[in-house]
Order: C-alpha cells, then structure tokens, then sequence
C-alpha cells in the first residue's frame, strides 16, 4: 500500500471561466485542479485570490455614466 501525502487546503467551487482565472493569476496557490469546477487551493492564498477576483470585478463592471457623476466614483 502506498503511503499519501496529505495538504492543509481550501476547496474552492466555482464555475469554469472563475477557475480559469484562478489558475492563471494564482497557480503558485493551487495544490491540486480536482475536476472542472473544484481546486484545492493553499490557505495562505485565499486573500490573494479574493483580491484578485475583486479587482478584475471592478475592472470590468459596467457603471452607468449618470449614476458616476452623481456619486462622484
């Protein structure tokens, strides 16, 4: 019988196109891809992914140019 080596990590769901980024901004911080929508992740880079999500969010939501001017964001 072999002997299995065993991690502390996080198990982080999502969909497909979350866990493409997640690999591509964050691989250091993946133990293992478990299937297509499920990464077993290193706790330590939870914060990291996080922010990283957050960011691209930010970046990319659409914000209505009447509602920027009136909150001033």
């Amino acid at each position: 019988m072999a002997a299995r080596q065993t991690s502390r990590g996080l198990l982080i769901t999502c969909d497909v196109p979350t866990k493409q980024f997640i690999l591509h901004v964050a691989k250091e911080h993946v133990l293992d891809v478990l299937d297509e929508t499920h990464l077993f992740v290193h706790p330590e880079g939870l914060k990291f992914i996080q922010d990283e999500i957050r960011r691209f969010n930010d970046e990319n939501a659409y914000v209505d140019p009447e509602e920027k001017a009136r909150t001033g964001t």
